[in-house]
């Protein structure tokens, strides 16, 4: 895969990955990984927004109390 990258965001990577100790390849791969995790993360809470959305407490009211541990 070739991509084409303005060269001041290339030297930024470089820079980066020279920093870490790690190749500038290996640094994007980390960066895509968590891209997609953050993606199927927020697929995930999609997913549960539309389980809920006919219930009687706000959206951002069933995710706070999922996440202090309350189950419906």
């Amino acid at each position: 895969m070739i991509l084409d990258i303005p060269p001041h965001m290339e030297q930024s990577i470089v820079q980066i990955s020279k920093n870490q100790g790690i190749s500038a390849n290996e640094l994007i791969m980390q960066w895509l990984h968590q891209a997609v995790k953050q993606a199927q993360n927020q697929s995930e809470e999609l997913d549960f927004v539309g389980m809920w959305a006919d219930q009687e407490i706000s959206v951002d009211e069933h995710m706070t109390q999922l996440r202090k541990g309350r189950t419906f």
